[in-house]
This record gives structure tokens, sequence and C-alpha cells, in this order.
């Protein structure tokens, strides 16, 4: 039994890794880190800013894998353009500011870290260091948002860099700094 269930795992991940881990627009190079992350994780998703890239892609691996996404944005116009994919695995939510985010609600397999303001994102990543499995964060290449003393206090980093704008993953319980894609 459990060569099958390995099989089917295995299939359902090449199945994930081909539907979403590859760049379709100079917007979305965080999709191959970010589709990694949610094959190799378990648990919640949680999604700060919507997207093209991403809101898409992460209502359908939650629809296909039975895994709950937490979509937030502060934009009305955004939340308004995915509320369509409101079900019960996949919940969009309008926050009035990023402090009433709920990220302290619950453990994140994880966290997709893509809102604006970009620099508020170093305080919601303050807030899921030990929240989230794995946090992917997008733009990570521009040194004006003063990630670095943020990221470096992570125990795991991998920084892929081979498309920008950049994604990093970081982690205090996963050694995401192993991971090829």
């Amino acid at each position: 039994m459990v060569a099958y269930e390995d099989r089917t795992m295995e299939q359902q991940e090449a199945k994930i890794r081909s539907a979403f881990g590859m760049v379709t627009n100079a917007y979305d190079t965080h999709r191959p880190a970010l589709c990694e992350a949610v094959v190799r994780t378990l648990g919640p998703i949680l999604e700060l800013g919507m997207g093209e890239g991403s809101t898409h892609a992460l209502h359908a691996i939650a629809e296909m894998c039975d895994r709950i996404v937490r979509s937030y944005d502060h934009n009305l116009e955004w939340v308004s353009r995915y509320q369509s994919l409101q079900s019960p695995n996949h919940q969009i939510t309008c926050v009035a500011t990023w402090d009433d985010c709920p990220i302290e609600s619950g453990e994140w397999g994880v966290a997709f870290v893509d809102h604006a303001p970009a620099e508020r994102r170093r305080v919601d990543i303050r807030r899921l260091a030990h929240r989230a499995q794995v946090i992917v964060i997008h733009d990570t290449e521009s040194p004006i948002y003063g990630y670095e003393d943020v990221l470096k206090s992570f125990a795991h980093r991998l920084d892929c860099r081979a498309l920008t704008p950049w994604t990093t993953l970081v982690s205090n319980f996963v050694d995401v700094a192993l991971w090829t894609f």
C-alpha cells in the first residue's frame, strides 16, 4: 500500500510542478520557488498580496490537493478581481490594514509574501518567522526594501536569482538551502 501511496503522491507533485512551476510572464518569477514550497510542505497556505501569478495557481492547488489557502489584500480592487475563486478551500479577504491580517491565527505550511507596500513586508515576515514552515518572498533583489536584516535572522535561506525579480525562501524549520528546482 505504501508504494501505491508514494506513487500517487509523486504523480500529484509532478502534476503540480507541471501546471504551476513555470514562469508565464515577467511578474511571476516567484512561481517555481512557490510551487516547490507547496509541494514540499503540508498545511494551510497564506498569500499576502493577490496577483495573476499566484492567486489562480494557489486556488487550483487548493482544489487539487484539498489544501486550505487564505489570500489577503488591502486593495479592494484586487480582492474583487479574485472574489469568484472563493471556495471552502480558498478564502479571499480584504483587510483594512496589514496589521489586521490574522497571520498569528494559526500555523502555515507556506506563506507567500508579495503585498504592497513592499516596505511593509519586513514586518509581516517577522510575524511569520515562527508560524510558517517556509516563507516565500518575492522582489528580494533591491536593497531599498531593507529585507536583509530580517532575512538573515532565519536559520535557513535560499535565494533564487536566476530570474528577476528575485525570490527568496526562508525558514526556521526546513533547510530550504538544500532545495533544487
